[in-house]
């Protein structure tokens, strides 16, 4: 549960960070503003990057949790039913030999 959740926190502070960065007016230089736009938003660009990757990891992540806990589930019930079906499996050999006793003794 805490990696899920340090999953998750990482993108979404990197979304902030993007979404900051976007309102922070660029300091001013002699430079002209289309250079100055276009540095910001090629940092904008690969940050928002790493953000969607940390995303998508965080979604595997739990995609892989979830399926990891289905998966024990099913186990779970597979032996339930396997413990049952044995002992309905002995109570049919026990009632079997009864029934072929008393039909020896009669």
């Amino acid at each position: 549960m805490r990696q899920m959740l340090i999953a998750f926190f990482i993108p979404a502070l990197l979304s902030l960070f993007v979404v900051a960065s976007a309102q922070t007016p660029a300091p001013a230089n002699n430079d002209s503003k289309e250079e100055k736009m276009d540095s910001i938003s090629w940092t904008e660009v690969v940050i928002l990057i790493v953000a969607i990757a940390g995303l998508g990891l965080s979604v595997a992540t739990f995609t892989q949790q979830q399926l990891r806990n289905l998966k024990n589930d099913i186990m779970e019930h597979i032996d339930r039913h396997e413990t049952e079906l044995t002992e309905t499996s002995e109570l049919a050999n026990e009632n079997k030999a009864a029934l072929d006793r008393i039909r020896k003794n009669l």
